[in-house]
């Protein structure tokens, strides 16, 4: 709010230097900006005081007594303009900051889906190795079981259910 504040003055004395050149017209062209650049960082609140502070200012400073905003169709006009064209402003700048931090926050959700995806996988591949690793020592096991039948010296062999030689050590072959 104090931005917003900030940005009401220096919107003011821009305008208060433009107003030679610009006399009565455009009263509040440098209020557009400043409900803009309020409403993207502030949100909603600080941008409805800009345009509050805003009117306030231009009907204080630029509207002439003899042109009160409520007297004249052109002031009017110009009022309606401005709050026309500002609370859409306002608005919209409200929607984008939500949208933004909307973003940000999926962005951190995102991330920290990345990094526990990125844990599962190196846990995975761990797993994986540890299992190939297991996997050849008891290939390396079974052949050094097969070598001590083979070379026993007795007649070994294995059946299978239809009586078929499923393993035979040398002795017996």
């Amino acid at each position: 709010y104090g931005f917003a504040v900030a940005a009401v003055a220096l919107a003011l004395l821009v305008r208060l230097a433009l107003d030679p050149y610009l006399h009565s017209y455009l009263p509040y062209v440098t209020f557009f900006v400043v409900v803009t650049t309020v409403g993207w960082f502030g949100g909603l609140g600080p941008s409805l005081l800009t345009i509050a502070l805003g009117f306030l200012a231009t009907a204080w400073f630029f509207i002439r007594p003899a042109n009160l905003l409520w007297t004249t169709v052109s002031g009017e006009v110009g009022v309606a303009a401005y709050f026309l064209i500002t609370l859409p402003i306002a608005f919209f700048s409200h929607v984008m900051q939500m949208a933004r931090e909307h973003a940000v926050a999926r962005q951190g959700e995102l991330e920290r889906e990345i990094g526990e995806r990125r844990n599962a996988e190196e846990s995975l591949r761990k797993a994986h190795a540890d299992l190939g690793a297991a996997m050849e020592s008891q290939a390396r096991e079974k052949q050094r079981f097969e070598q001590i039948l083979e070379h026993l010296p007795v007649c070994i062999s294995l059946l299978d259910w239809d009586h078929h030689v499923v393993f035979a050590n040398r002795m017996f072959r």
